[in-house]
């Protein structure tokens, strides 16, 4: 009976030790990277907060385009006889550029097929074409253009659907969430966890290689994992 006991109590600290690396917020994470690096007496850091804060959004931007788990879905307006716009801010790379099909509620999109500048260069006038539905899309430097230009008509607030790769939020306050807050992408908090801890542990002096194989390793079996979701998308 009490070896019974035992392995119930044994589970159960388990359980929490586990369940504890998931859904951190930045003050809990980079609470968690003091224990493992032993530098948790208050008043008495070898490291400052803000260090440890910067590490932590390194770690997370690391993963994050090691492992392309972010994808962002963005809608927009269209101005009329306006061919090319900005990508948003934490773009990273496109997927999908859809247009809002007149007059449907809520917005539903038909894709916009992918065309190159030299295709289109090779008419010299394409540029001039007289605005009206647009059926294509390129993608130049910071920007992405519409071809044919949208005309009046077919403007509306939420004209433009972006799909496409993104970066993390960076985490500015103790209450933030890794990884945009998308629920499953917090089984991966304890890779920034880890990641971070070895950033502390370079500034210390350690050696952190075998940490380092541990954590490229753990990272690409997220990167295996991401990619085994039914709805993944793959880059074009």
């Amino acid at each position: 009976m009490k070896k019974k006991y035992l392995t119930i109590l044994l589970l159960f600290i388990f359980s929490i030790s586990y369940s504890s690396q998931f859904n951190l917020n930045r003050g809990e994470i980079r609470e968690q990277i003091r224990n493992n690096i032993r530098d948790s007496v208050y008043d008495n850091y070898l490291i400052e907060d803000a260090t440890i804060n910067n590490f932590i959004n390194i770690s997370q931007d690391e993963i994050v385009r090691m492992t392309d788990c972010i994808e962002i879905t963005f809608s927009t307006m269209a101005v009329s006889g306006q061919q090319e716009y900005d990508f948003p801010d934490n773009y990273r790379y496109l997927l999908r550029v859809g247009y809002n099909i007149l007059y449907s509620t809520p917005p539903a999109y038909y894709k916009l097929d992918w065309k190159n500048l030299g295709s289109l260069d090779s008419n010299l006038y394409w540029q001039n074409q007289t605005a009206g539905k647009p059926l294509e899309y390129y993608e130049k430097e910071s920007k992405y253009g519409l071809h044919p230009k949208p005309s009046a008509v077919y403007c509306s607030t939420y004209s433009i659907q972006l799909v496409y790769k993104g970066r993390a939020d960076e985490l500015t306050s103790d209450s933030d969430e890794p990884f945009n807050s998308i629920g499953y992408l917090s089984d991966y908090t304890y890779l920034i966890i880890d990641g971070a801890e070895i950033l502390c542990r370079r500034l210390l002096g350690e050696d952190t290689t075998a940490l380092e194989n541990k954590y490229y390793a753990k990272i690409e079996l997220m990167r295996k994992e991401i990619q085994k979701k039914p709805d993944a998308t793959i880059k074009r």
